[in-house]
C-alpha cells in the first residue's frame, strides 16, 4: 500500500471471529487470543507463537523482532564485519528449555530498535507471553531503523 508518497503494510491477524487491525499493543493481541480461544498444544507450537507475538508486539523503537542468525539483521552497509560476526556468534535459533508450571520456557534473542537481547520468555497456552529476564548482546547496532505511523509500517531505508 501506499501511505503519505511511502511504501507500507498493515498487519491483521484473522480468524472465524473476526479480524484484529495490528497497532503494537500487547492487550488487543491478548484479547483477540482470548476471543478465539488460543490454545498453543506444545513447544513448537509455543516457539512458532513467540515468533509472531514479538513481531506484532511494539513500543517506542519498534517491534520486539525474533533473530536466529545474523542475516535477519536490517545491517547498514557501513556495518563493521568483526561485529556483525561477534552479533552472529552470540546468536541461537530460539529453543524450548521446558515448562514452568502451566507455561512454556523459551530462550531467543530479539532485536527491538539497534538493541539486541538473549531472553527468557514464558509463554501460555492461551498466548500470554512473559519476558522473565535478559542479557544484553550489543547495544547501537548500525541497523536501519523500522518506521511505523500509526498502524502503517513503512519501508525501511534500505532493503532489510
Amino acid at each position: 500500500m501506499r501511505y503519505a508518497g511511502q511504501d507500507g503494510a498493515l498487519a491483521f491477524l484473522v480468524a472465524d471471529a473476526g479480524a484484529l487491525l495490528i497497532t503494537g499493543e500487547g492487550a488487543a493481541i491478548h484479547a483477540f487470543n482470548q476471543a478465539v480461544g488460543l490454545a498453543l498444544p506444545g513447544p513448537a507450537s509455543a516457539i512458532d507463537y513467540a515468533r509472531l507475538f514479538c513481531s506484532l508486539l511494539r513500543a517506542e523503537a519498534g517491534r520486539f523482532q525474533v533473530i536466529e542468525s545474523a542475516d535477519q539483521i536490517p545491517w547498514r552497509a557501513d556495518a563493521d564485519p568483526a561485529l556483525v560476526q561477534r552479533v552472529a556468534s552470540a546468536l541461537h535459533p530460539i529453543r524450548h528449555t521446558g515448562t514452568d508450571g502451566d507455561a512454556f520456557a523459551l530462550e531467543a534473542c530479539i532485536l527491538h530498535g539497534a538493541n539486541l537481547i538473549c531472553a527468557h520468555l514464558k509463554v501460555y497456552p492461551g498466548g500470554q507471553v512473559e519476558m522473565l529476564d535478559d542479557t544484553s548482546v550489543a547495544n547501537d547496532l548500525p541497523v536501519y531503523p523500522e518506521r511505523f505511523e500509526g498502524a502503517v509500517r513503512l519501508q525501511p531505508d534500505a532493503p532489510a
